[in-house]
């Protein structure tokens, strides 16, 4: 219902869409509560959007290169700031469609992160996602019919679930974080993954890192390019070509979480069907923490190499990334 309440602070919303929400917010004072905090939330939009002041501008991906003779001042910028960012801070209410939140950090840097989660529960209905940005830096992507709730513990994070949802978990070594279901238990540090818990099924398919999967007395490591699934209550792992084909489902919705450049540009090439061209070794390694809801190639080459200080040009199907 985000999604709705969102469009219609836009002004974008449909009528049909329009009595939808009106009749949700009929419902319940709870539904009416949550519709006026968004608003409230998005009253302040009018305020310097935090993220613009740190990233600057978006670049302009058609600039010619610089000449030799011309100082390594990075990318060329043009005049207006890129399409659909909105403030970082909104995302703490599970922001959702346009909303856009963006961090780089040298190697080695460890992440900020909060003391405790706060407790959140996030639902959807049959037609709608939600992407919720937790205390502590992370992702989640919750598909229809889904539900999280995330657990307020002071010495770990964890959350619960019940459908489906793709997880960029902050690392914080000190404090791993559990994904409970009522078929088992997900332990990560920091990775990207999707679950899929379903009445008696689960399917755990991992796009980077590794996490451990428990259920009952069972305790299996599964990895990047690994997907695990049930079988009579026993983890079952096999090997995947592509993650992102058993991910279709997430619709436009990209997330890295301190994630290389370098594999940044492989999965850009995987979901736009581009070459990208990342020669700079020192800058390939820099990781990238960021979310992206139905942006295209353009919008989110500007912003990410803004961010890291690099300049991009694309043309004719090859986007090049250099210092």
């Amino acid at each position: 219902m985000d999604e709705l309440i969102l469009a219609a602070l836009q002004g974008t919303i449909e009528p049909a869409d329009a009595a939808r929400l009106d009749a949700w917010r009929r419902a319940s004072p709870r539904n009416d509560g949550r519709y006026r905090d968004m608003a409230r939330l998005w009253a302040l939009t009018a305020q310097e959007d935090p993220l613009l002041s740190r990233v600057g501008p978006a670049p302009d991906l058609s600039a010619r290169p610089p000449r030799a003779s011309e100082p390594a001042t990075g990318m060329r910028r043009a005049p207006r700031p890129a399409r659909g960012v909105r403030p970082a801070w909104l995302a703490a209410m599970a922001a959702v469609a346009a909303v856009l939140v963006l961090a780089v950090r040298q190697p080695g840097r460890a992440p900020e992160v909060a003391s405790v989660l706060s407790t959140s529960e996030f639902v959807t209905d049959t037609s709608e996602m939600v992407t919720a940005r937790l205390d502590d830096g992370s992702v989640v992507r919750l598909a229809p019919q889904s539900r999280l709730r995330v657990q307020p513990v002071a010495d770990r994070r964890e959350v619960w679930l019940d459908g489906e949802a793709f997880f960029a978990i902050a690392p914080d070594s000190a404090r791993p974080f559990t994904i409970r279901t009522r078929n088992g238990a997900v332990e990560v540090l920091g990775t990207r993954f999707d679950l899929r818990v379903v009445g008696s099924e689960l399917r755990l398919v991992v796009t980077d890192g590794k996490v451990a999967l428990t259920t009952g007395v069972e305790r299996r490591v599964v990895s990047a390019g690994q997907m695990a699934h049930l079988q009579q209550g026993v983890p079952v792992i096999q090997s995947i070509a592509r993650a992102d084909t058993l991910l279709d489902w997430m619709g436009g919705f990209l997330a890295f979480q301190n994630t290389p450049l370098r594999q940044v540009a492989r999965e850009l090439e995987h979901r736009y069907g581009v070459r990208v061209l990342l020669p700079d070794s020192a800058l390939a390694s820099r990781t990238v923490t960021a979310w992206f809801t139905g942006h295209d190639l353009e919008q989110v080459l500007s912003v990410i190499c803004s961010a890291v200080d690099a300049h991009c040009t694309l043309r004719d199907g090859v986007a090049s990334i250099e210092p």
